[in-house]
């Protein structure tokens, strides 16, 4: 089983916040169980600050499974999502978390996050979210 881990987590991750997830994400890379979609790869790269770190962990993420999607599909699929919501009345603040919740559902992966606009997603779509155990 693969699980999709958000930026929320990884940002957790590296800065080492949360020692059950700090484990758990360890864990989980450990046994080959992390992959990771453009959309992610993009903003934990985005925040990176110096030449070195980014290389390096270019490399280290480059090396887990990569959902690769054709992108046309992805952004109409996403577009999808943020419509259907909207017309809801739930508004996504960063239209990125669609795109990402768009690779989770092609996929059919569950996705490991801590960020609430997931949450108004999981109500209206059926992605799967990873348990922590």
């Amino acid at each position: 089983m693969s699980v999709l881990i958000d930026t929320s987590i990884w940002i957790q991750f590296f800065r080492g916040i949360n020692e059950k997830q700090v484990k758990l994400v360890q864990k989980l890379i450990l046994s080959n169980e992390v992959c990771i979609c453009p959309p992610i790869l993009q903003e934990i790269l985005q925040g990176v600050g110096d030449a070195k770190t980014f290389e390096m962990l270019t490399d280290q993420l480059m090396s887990l499974h990569i959902l690769n999607a054709d992108p046309k599909l992805m952004a109409i699929h996403a577009a999808k999502i943020y419509v259907s919501l909207r017309k809801r009345g739930v508004t996504i603040r960063k239209s990125m978390d669609c795109l990402i919740a768009a690779y989770a559902l092609a996929f059919d992966v569950p996705f490991y996050h801590s960020d609430k606009d997931f949450d108004q997603i999981t109500k209206y779509f059926p992605l799967k979210a990873f348990i922590e155990t």
